[in-house]
């Protein structure tokens, strides 16, 4: 079977793989190393390329790879990792357990799945267990996780924080300076 072409998530990765090479290397600006930028992808997969669009997705990989063994940790691009899809039950008391004015009959308790599902939260929020304790037991928290509703308050709760924070990270808040001193007459 014939590789497959390379992903729109996996030239964006190259890319900014790129950038940070230069800026660590002194190359110049990557929008003005194109040709650099494909001759050294093309050394590591062995032949010329004329475009990031001419990689299969393992060569694109291999590349993604060698450009991240020469960057420092905090720059280096991370794969994506996929938490796994509740069935479908579960997803409808994941997004209507705790909701207000929703009362059931039924008190669901924390299962493994949900607790995985903090988890995954947690680090990519790069919060420690002693983090989220203290969340939860804050006036914004339920007081603490027992039940599938006290879950879904705080996982919501995240995912919005998460939400916010990419937000900020494409667009950030536009301060007003203050108004500058101005002296008397």
């Amino acid at each position: 079977m014939a590789d497959q072409s390379i992903s729109a998530r996996q030239i964006a990765a190259l890319q900014t793989a790129w950038g940070h090479l230069c800026q660590l290397q002194n190359l110049g600006s990557p929008s003005t190393t194109r040709e650099a930028r494909l001759a050294w992808v093309g050394g590591v997969v062995g032949r010329q390329i004329a475009s990031f669009k001419e990689l299969a997705r393992g060569e694109a990989n291999t590349a993604i790879e060698r450009m991240n063994a020469c960057l420092p940790e905090h720059l280096r691009i991370r794969k994506r990792q996929r938490r796994p899809r509740a069935d479908a039950g579960q997803a409808y008391r994941y997004g209507t357990a705790g909701r207000k004015g929703r009362r059931s009959q039924e008190i669901e308790l924390v299962d493994e799945a949900t607790w995985q599902v903090l988890d995954g939260l947690m680090g990519e929020l790069g919060w420690t267990r002693e983090r989220l304790d203290a969340f939860v037991r804050s006036k914004h928290g339920p007081g603490r996780i027992d039940t599938l509703a006290q879950a879904n308050r705080v996982i919501w709760s995240m995912r919005n924080m998460l939400r916010r924070k990419a937000r900020l990270a494409i667009e950030p808040q536009k301060h007003r300076e203050p108004p500058s001193e101005v002296a008397a007459p």
